[in-house]
């Protein structure tokens, strides 16, 4: 999924979550001058209250996609511009490259190695 169909979804989350504020606060505040229903009260707070902090989790899910794609991207970038900061066709190590490439690698046995590129996280 690409960040601007993250960043409408964000949007629509974010109307929705806001939507819900006001109504909780109308609730709330309905209270203070109007005689009500405690039961039927508390049966209209407890759906708005769930509603909205699902909703509220959503949207920090939402967020959280994006910032991650948006790290990943920057990673990527970077490697990309340090490819391209080189003078001549690599044809040797690079220890500048290889740090900007590879997160870490991990061991498992003498036969058995994982190597996590930066891109990956």
């Amino acid at each position: 999924m690409q960040t601007e169909e993250l960043k409408a979804k964000e949007e629509t989350r974010t109307i929705k979550v806001d939507k819900l504020a006001t109504e909780l606060n109308h609730l709330v505040a309905s209270t203070a001058t109007t005689i009500q229903n405690q039961v039927e009260y508390d049966e209209k707070y407890n759906e708005l209250s769930t509603r909205y902090f699902s909703s509220f989790e959503q949207l920090k899910v939402i967020q959280k996609e994006m910032a991650d794609k948006n790290i990943r991207k920057t990673k990527i970038n970077q490697f990309l511009n340090a490819l391209k900061s080189q003078d001549n066709l690599l044809t040797e190590f690079s220890y500048h490259i290889f740090l900007s490439l590879v997160d870490r690698i991990e061991t498992y046995s003498k036969d058995e190695i994982n190597v996590v590129f930066k891109s990956e996280k």
